[in-house]
């Protein structure tokens, strides 16, 4: 599979134009095919009754030297010879021969096992597990493809054409016990973020998008935008201030440490500020620009852990402007 830091390599992007493809899901990061997934109040007795739906991605660039483990109840790693669904008739003919080899020689698979009328969908549980393995440790992963098999005998297959990027230099080479720990822990809170369809799930659909961009100015103003989604309490004048201010204090805990993370935001608003109002054409040096893209990813990196960390805080950013307001008088 072809790889690049931050710019998808063109060829690929030729042939994806030739190949079907998953359809464009716009601002949302999930999208579901009508009627394929259930979407309305739901009776238990109706979902444990409902078919099954397995699905398995192969896990590109994953850095893991571990056995099978079990992510969630839905969600596992699992060492690559334990799928061979690939060399099925119904599925085989989707793949390039290159990307059967691809498929043969893969050391672990996401598989996701649901109901199929279940809320969350396949590709939902797939990014979610992409988002919670960034904030538990970036890495070159990404997914390319997916295989869904349902109970009824039906076999889907789709190409994934937003496929997280990653910042060279900035990664790491491989994944600890406490990291997938850590992905186990937050996929769940994730997953309720996007249910719930409140304020945070805006934030996590623009982070999403910025870990998804090829461009590092599109990337990072969307990096910036989920942070103001996290961040702000209101309308009026003096935005960055508020904002720095509220950054410190969800993320510091002495008051030296909050004047240093309120001026480190700060300078990364400025460079959003630049890009915004057109004054980055003369940013050329490709090594700061990508440092300041690591250092605005690392920062809301850790918003996303810190706020993941506690169910309080969930809440009280999930609601209006004044109890935000409120929530961070007290911190």
């Amino acid at each position: 599979m072809p790889e690049g830091p931050r710019e998808l390599n063109e060829k690929r992007m030729n042939e994806a134009k030739n190949q079907s493809s998953e359809p464009s899901a716009g601002y949302s990061f999930a999208f579901a095919a009508r009627g394929k997934h259930y979407g309305g109040s739901q009776d238990r007795d109706a979902v444990a009754l409902a078919p099954r739906v397995r699905a398995w991605a192969p896990l590109f660039n994953f850095p893991w030297r571990g056995a099978s483990v079990p992510i969630t109840e839905n969600v596992s790693i699992i060492s690559g010879e334990s799928y061979k669904g690939y060399e099925s008739d119904a599925l085989k003919r989707f793949l390039s021969l290159e990307e059967l080899d691809e498929c043969r020689d893969i050391a672990y698979w996401l598989q996701i096992d649901q109901s199929l009328r279940d809320q969350v969908s396949i590709r939902v549980r797939m990014n979610s597990f992409l988002l919670a393995l960034w904030l538990a440790r970036p890495t070159r992963s990404y997914i390319a493809f997916r295989f869904e098999e349902v109970e009824a005998g039906e076999h889907l297959a789709a190409r994934i054409l937003d496929r997280f990027q990653w910042i060279e230099g900035y990664v790491s080479e491989d994944l600890s016990v406490a990291d997938l720990q850590h992905v186990r822990i937050s996929l769940p809170s994730l997953v309720e973020i996007y249910e719930a369809s409140r304020r945070l799930r805006n934030a996590l659909m623009l982070t999403f998008r910025a870990r998804v961009s090829s461009d590092w100015q599109s990337s990072y103003v969307c990096l910036t935008a989920a942070a103001e989604a996290l961040l702000t309490y209101s309308q009026g004048p003096g935005l960055v201030g508020r904002l720095a201010d509220a950054f410190s204090r969800l993320t510091s805990a002495s008051d030296s440490e909050r004047k240093a993370q309120r001026d480190h935001f700060k300078h990364l608003y400025s460079v959003r500020s630049k890009i915004m109002h057109g004054r980055s054409h003369d940013r050329r040096n490709a090594e700061a620009n990508l440092r300041d893209l690591a250092a605005m990813d690392d920062a809301l990196r850790r918003l996303w852990n810190k706020i993941l960390e506690s169910s309080e805080l969930r809440a009280g950013l999930d609601a209006g402007d004044e109890s935000r307001l409120n929530l961070f008088n007290a911190l």
